[in-house]
Parts: structure tokens; sequence; C-alpha cells
């Protein structure tokens, strides 16, 4: 599926409120810094800062080298140009310039600093930056690619062929488009590579707030991780920002049929205000044409706020998740195959008020949605302290591909069989009240062709399989009962949290329940599970609704007044 070689771009913008000449937090909220605010510490105080992984940032320039926060050690950012320039470099104009986005965006995943408060989320990974923008417009987060090679060469060279014998393991994207389905060539390209590659891939969902019109749904279409920004507050982060894009956007396929407002696009949310990232004020990028207020300064800063940032959060956390992978399960890479990482992250996330993913009793007594995230903050907020035992603790990955036998938490890489059901029964009576999350997450079959000698981006729809994830009650006489369900029919990630009503043994199933559509004869799915299952003890202000028994989580979504952008 081609695209036309001319593509505007518009960034997950940021907005610039208050410069610092020396250096501060790279997050500040009651006085707490980004690692505590995220959990990020249960990380560090275990070794992982990310210096086993490596994780590249794309887009529209270059983070800049001459901040004192990004050019620490050599490798801290490859200052190459990650594009193709055969037979076109006469075309290339601004690509590799240094951007002040870039920037802000590099030092929020990995930058260095002379004390914990500066640090990025990974501060101890090999950082690489893709840069894709052929143009800017001056004083603008506005810029374009006049080729398709070179929007899909950074993710292509980092993801697929990588550098001196390594890819990266995590790739952020904090900038999109407003395009609701996520289905032109250059977003299903990019799900290719994604789902070829087996990277993790991290998106912002953009700034248009309720305004689902105008929902900036690409690149990210649905094998990466598209991430929502949460509002500081003299409380902490534990409210969506009343800029964050939010609501369900459109469904559309390769056959031609289009559902409106199907699927959640956001899929977890992270700190979004508050944040003091590096400053670059050079006249390249953004600002080609203008002037440096900052005298060429290499100490400055600036506070922001926006999608972009929690993009980069969130693809810091999934940096720190891969370090650890290189170390616990150096044999094993399925601990470092997105459809894990993201099924880890969204699982431990943390429920904020108003999380509501239409959880529901039927007339059976079955908690069911075909919604499966909440459709303001996805699964809720990143918490890596929670992320931190769900991936370690308990089981690791199960012998084979097809379920087995579980302990109370874990994360599993799976293949089901088409028409099939791989079945996890927890080895344990789970006590009435204890509390159940389990994540379901898979790739959609979409693939790279890499681009034509015009420079179109080459991307196919293949296939789209649907899965359920279901909790089932095993102790009793007759057949087993089904207690819960997340059948959500347009999306790739199915997501269940609520309290057992009764004691008893349980079992987590993952069901094939048929295809969207196929055009390769495709017959099984790889896919990502983690579970989580403790006594539950309800906190503070939390609201749970008692349904004939059973305790679902379902709270209506309040939001906070303000605009900022990022």
């Amino acid at each position: 599926m081609p695209f036309p070689r001319q593509n505007a771009v518009f960034l997950a913008s940021v907005a610039a409120l208050a410069l610092w000449s020396s250096p501060a937090a790279a997050i500040v909220a009651n006085g707490a810094s980004l690692a505590d605010v995220i959990g990020a510490t249960r990380f560090y105080n275990a070794g992982y800062t990310g210096s086993r992984a490596v994780v590249i940032n794309v887009d529209g320039g270059h983070g800049w080298t001459g901040h004192e926060t990004l050019n620490g050690t050599a490798q801290l950012l490859d200052a190459r140009p990650f594009y193709q320039a055969g037979g076109y470099a006469s075309e290339i104009g601004a690509l590799g310039s240094f951007d002040a986005h870039a920037t802000l965006m590099a030092h929020a995943l990995a930058g260095r600093g002379s004390t914990v408060t500066q640090r990025g989320v990974a501060y101890g990974a090999t950082l690489w930056s893709g840069a894709i923008a052929t143009s800017f417009t001056l004083n603008t987060n506005n810029w374009q690619w006049n080729r398709g090679g070179a929007f899909s060469y950074p993710y292509a060279e980092a993801m697929i062929t990588g550098r001196a014998g390594r890819q990266a393991d995590v790739v952020n994207s904090s900038w999109g488009w407003n395009e609701v389905t996520g289905s032109n060539s250059f977003t299903v390209a990019l799900d290719g590579i994604t789902r070829s590659s087996a990277r993790t891939t991290v998106y912002s969902a953009g700034n248009s707030g309720t305004n689902t019109s105008q929902f900036w749904g690409s690149p990210g279409g649905y094998n990466g991780i598209v991430v929502g920004a949460l509002a500081a507050s003299g409380s902490g982060y534990n409210t969506v920002a009343s800029f964050s894009s939010r609501g369900a956007i459109n469904y559309a396929d390769p056959l031609g049929n289009t559902v409106t407002a199907a699927r959640a696009r956001v899929d977890i949310v992270a700190p979004g205000q508050s944040m003091t990232l590096a400053r670059y004020g050079g006249t390249t990028g953004s600002n080609a044409g203008g002037t440096d207020s900052t005298n060429g300064a290499t100490n400055l800063y600036q506070n922001i706020g926006g999608t972009s940032t929690s993009s980069a959060v969130v693809a810091g956390a999934a940096t720190l998740l891969n370090d650890m992978a290189y170390d616990r399960y150096a044999s094993n890479p399925r601990a470092r195959d997105g459809q894990v990482v993201k099924a880890v992250l969204l699982n431990s996330a943390t429920k904020i008020a108003g999380w509501n993913n239409a959880q529901a009793l039927d007339g059976a007594g079955v908690i069911r949605t075909t919604q499966a995230l909440d459709y303001n903050s996805g699964a809720g907020a990143l918490n890596l302290n929670a992320a931190f035992d769900q991936f370690s603790a308990g089981n690791n990955d199960l012998a084979g591909t097809g379920g087995g036998t579980i302990q109370g938490i874990g994360w599993d890489y799976g293949v089901v069989a088409q028409n099939g059901s791989n079945s996890y029964s927890f080895a344990q009576v789970l006590t009435g009240g204890t509390q159940i999350n389990a994540t379901l997450n898979w790739f959609v079959g979409r693939s790279y062709g890499g681009t034509t000698s015009d420079g179109f981006v080459i991307g196919g729809d293949d296939f789209f399989n649907n899965l359920a994830l279901q909790v089932w009650r095993t102790d009793q006489p007759g057949q087993p009962r089904l207690v819960a369900e997340s059948n959500a029919q347009y999306i790739n990630t199915e997501h269940l949290s609520f309290v057992l009503p009764d004691t008893g043994l349980y079992q987590l199933r993952v069901n094939w329940m048929g295809e969207r559509y196929d055009l390769t004869g495709n017959n099984s799915q790889t896919y990502g599970l983690a579970w989580s299952s403790v006594t539950a003890v309800p906190e503070p202000g939390t609201l749970v609704m008692l349904l004939a028994g059973v305790a679902v989580v379902g709270w209506r979504a309040s939001q906070r007044a303000g605009r900022e952008r990022g």
C-alpha cells in the first residue's frame, strides 16, 4: 500500500514554560524525582539502569550531543543520521539536523546527569538517535519528509539491520499526525517492522484532549504502545491531563470494513507535566533560520509537558525491562519480545480514579468486557515498582508455548493454534477477595516490504486474529464455570481487572475466537500474557462497585481542567 511521497507531520508538541540556568530535576511533583514518581528506583537499586539495552529516539531531528546531559560518553548518542542517502542525496534537505524537541526526548529517555534527579529514565542505556525530517517550519513543531525511505529507514536500520551487531531493543516516537484508523502505509509498515523484529515501539497519543476527530492515531497503529499523559497535582500524578488524547478510534481493514469508535487507542498513561529537560537553542531543526537565544549554552533546561514526554518515560521504562531481561533471562529472547514487554507494563499499571473498561455482569453472572481498556488511561498509570515484581517474580515464561500450571504472578510467551485454546491453571487455591489482573497482547499480522525506487513505503495488512482472555473456576462439580472474559473485537489487547467473589481453583485461558481478516493463510498466533493475583486491599478514596457480590473495578472518569501541550 504505497503512500504519497509528500507527507506533513505534526509533532506531539511541547510547551516551553521556563528556562533554568542550572541543572534541575527531570520531573518534579511535590519535590519527588522522576525515578520516585514512576518507581524506577526499584530497578536502579537492583543494578538495572538500562546498561545492557539500546534505545533509539526517532524524531524530526537529532538530540543535541552538545548538551551536558547527552555527551557523557562516546556511545551516548549516535550522531550519524539514520537515513538512506543513496539515490536521492540531493533531496535530503534538513535530514540529520539537531532539534530542540529531539533533545528534550533524548534527555527524558536516557540523559546522563550528575544527580539522580537530573537523569533520564534509562540513564545507563546506549542511546541512538534517528532523524526523519527533510524540512522544518521555523518556530513551530511542524516538519515533513519528502521520501518514504526517510521515514522508514531509521526504524528498519535500528530494529532489523542494526549497528555493530546490535539492534535497538526499544524505539520511542514522540510525534504523530491525525489519522484515526492507523491504516495508512507508513503506519502499516512500521507495525510490520515491529512485528518482524519483535521489538518494543512506543508512541505518544497526541494532545487533542477530548477531540476524538483529531486523535493522532499514527504512526502508532496496533503493535506498539500508545501513551497518554498524567497531569501533575499536589498529590502527584493521578489524573489524565486535559490535553491528553483519549476516546475510541475507528477501525478499518483491507477488506473495506470500517467501524466507528471501535477500539481504545491509549494503552497506558505516564507523567506528562512539570518536566525539566535539556534545552537546545541552536539554529537548526525547528529553529532553522532563527536565532540562538541561549548563546550556545550547554547547561540550560526548560519546563515542559505533554504526551511527547509521557511516551519517552514509558520507552525508558521498557528499556529497563529489557536490561533486566538481558541479565536474568539472557538465554531467552522471548523475555525481550515486544508482546511480552507490553503485557507486563500494562498489567502492572495502577488503576486511577475514573478507570473503566466497561466490565459488567451479564445475565449468567459472567464479568464481560468488549472494550478491554479504559478510553482515557488504557490499562492505567505506569508503575515500575509493580512491573519489577511482574517481570521477575513467580513464573517467568513457562516451558513450551501452550500454557501450564502457574503461580500467583508471572508472564508467558505463548502460541495459540487456529481455533485452539491455551490454559493456565493456578497451582494454589485463590481466596475470595483476591484481586485478579490479567493482560493479553499480540501482534497484528502486518508486514514491511521496504521502499520502491521512487521512494514509496510498502506496508502490508496480512492477517488480524481475534483472541479472548478468560478466567474459569475449575473445582466445582460438573463443567468448569466461566467467571470473566475480555473479548474486544477490534484491538489486539485484552485486559481484566476484578476481585474474585469466591474461594476456589481458577484458570486463565487464551482462546482463538476467529479472524478479522486473513490474506495469507495464517493459522497460529504468538502472544504475551501477564497476570497477578493479590489479596485485595481497597486504598483510601478508591470506589469499588459491587455487582451481585462481585467487586468490579469501574469508575467514571474525572478530568482536571487546564491546558498544556507536549
